[in-house]
């Protein structure tokens, strides 16, 4: 396995990620299994797969509806909170490494995961596009998942957002929320590129 490259920016989950050929290799495996792609794309949840560094590696179909933008082709090598759009994965270096993090049941469970048990969570996603700002709550269920002799984890987003949680931000949120949507941007290019 080749190395991780690291940005120690973190405030919480480890800021590592995985090389982009590595995540290339890894998305192909289980692109090529398809009891793994039939098994994940017949249950109604929205699932992931997630390598070491909580890197997408697999989406299932039911999870594309949930990204903020773009579709399952698009999202291998980020993490969930950056392809759900969460305005808080583009602050510090990415997906669970901002302070808000700390408080996210949705890293928590990934986390977990990734230690070998199983996790569970609740987490509030904030997503900013184009001056529009939406809260969702997702409930996260996670798993172990080894596959080729390396350990993956499958991730489970259950949307149990209420119309009464979904309120309006005061406007000092919404000025915070447009400069972190800035960043995002210029974050998810430099992922990208």
């Amino acid at each position: 396995m080749e190395d991780a490259y690291e940005d120690q920016s973190s405030f919480f989950a480890p800021a590592a990620r995985t090389p982009p050929e590595q995540i290339d290799k890894r998305a192909s495996a289980f692109e090529d299994a398809p009891l793994i792609r039939q098994l994940l794309n017949m249950t109604s949840d929205a699932m992931v797969i997630v390598d070491e560094h909580r890197q997408i590696v697999f989406a299932n179909d039911n999870f594309i509806p949930l990204l903020a933008v773009g579709d399952a082709t698009s999202i291998i090598g980020l993490r969930p909170g950056e392809a759900l759009g969460c305005v808080h994965s583009y602050t510090c270096t990415g997906c669970g490494t901002s302070k808000q993090c700390r408080e996210c049941g949705a890293v928590d469970a990934i986390l977990a995961a990734l230690d070998n048990k199983t996790g569970t969570g609740t987490c509030t996603l904030t997503r900013s596009n184009k001056g529009e700002v939406d809260i969702y709550r997702l409930h996260v269920k996670s798993t172990p998942f080894p596959f080729n002799n390396e350990h993956f984890a499958v991730i489970a987003f259950f949307n149990i957002t209420s119309p009464k949680f979904k309120k309006p931000p005061d406007k000092g949120m919404l000025r915070d929320i447009q400069e972190i949507e800035k960043r995002a941007m210029q974050l998810r290019e430099r992922l990208l590129s």
